[in-house]
């Protein structure tokens, strides 16, 4: 496990020493300023953190802090495709440490490898972005916003070890199954959670040709079949009773068919849902 002091030691380095460097090799920083880049960094991460809306005026005075005194539109004429390319570095610099904290204590996780629970969130920028990041084109959730340009972050938590890995970004238009995570391999005896945004028949075989264990939600149009091969009726197979559980061993697609376990449940709120996993 990662202690207090070793995370603030990562922080420091890479916000303060290493800050510096990547400001040079991106062309951030060209010749000596009060504004270094370990200072821009500091205020456009730690001034957001604290207030994710801040104006330009709030980010000065947190500048100030950082001692430095710039004018709300000497610090808006800083904020260049070069910045942005600088703080992506100090991003991988960043997600390249690896932090681990305090496990989950579950004592079904000992069967495990790993326990992974895989999730991305989308970040919707401004239109004039869109060359840089780009994203769906349709309306942002609860707006009429288009989306031209939007930012997905990609994670894995692995809560067998407490280690995060990620965020990795991508274009917001690009799907979780295609996400930067893709290409990291799982390991053999390990355990696979995420929603029904990665569901996928396909990658479920990869992953079960892996020797990794999955437990996902599949899509509303999931079909299952027994193991005589006849289509299951899922509103018949669903148990009556409100939070009672059933399981069955099924076969999920109907050509080179994968066998995985079908775990049903009748809820009140939600109505009826099921979820499937690999056998064990």
């Amino acid at each position: 496990m990662t202690s207090v002091t070793q995370c603030e030691a990562i922080l420091k380095h890479v916000l303060n020493e290493r800050a510096n460097v990547l400001a040079r090799e991106t062309g951030f920083v060209q010749r000596e300023r009060k504004l270094t880049g370990a200072a821009f960094v500091q205020v456009m991460a730690l001034g957001r953190l604290h207030q994710p809306g801040a104006p330009l005026d709030q980010l000065t005075q947190d500048a100030q802090v950082c001692g430095v005194q710039i004018s709300a539109s000497g610090l808006h004429q800083r904020c260049t495709e070069r910045a942005a390319t600088f703080l992506h570095a100090v991003l991988w610099e960043l997600v390249e440490q690896v932090v681990m904290v305090k496990a989950v204590p579950v004592a079904w996780f000992k069967r495990f490898k790993q326990v992974i629970v895989e999730d991305a969130s989308t970040i919707v920028l401004p239109a004039a972005l869109a060359e840089l990041w780009q994203g769906c084109g349709g309306s942002s959730t609860g707006s009429t916003e288009h989306t031209a340009s939007a930012l997905k972050l990609h994670v894995r938590l692995d809560l067998k070890r407490g280690q995060l890995i990620g965020p990795y970004l991508s274009d917001g238009r690009v799907h979780e199954l295609h996400g930067p995570l893709r290409e990291h391999t799982l390991s053999a005896g390990s355990l696979y959670v995420a929603d029904r945004g990665y569901w996928s028949l396909e990658r479920l075989r990869e992953l079960s040709e892996q020797g990794v264990r999955f437990c996902q939600h599949p899509k509303a149009n999931t079909v299952f079949y027994n193991r005589q091969g006849k289509r299951i009726d899922l509103e018949t197979a669903l148990p009556w009773a409100i939070g009672q559980v059933k399981t069955m061993y099924v076969w999920l697609g109907k050509h080179d068919p994968l066998p995985v376990r079908l775990l049903m449940v009748r809820v009140r709120a939600r109505g009826d849902q099921a979820a499937s996993r690999a056998p064990e």
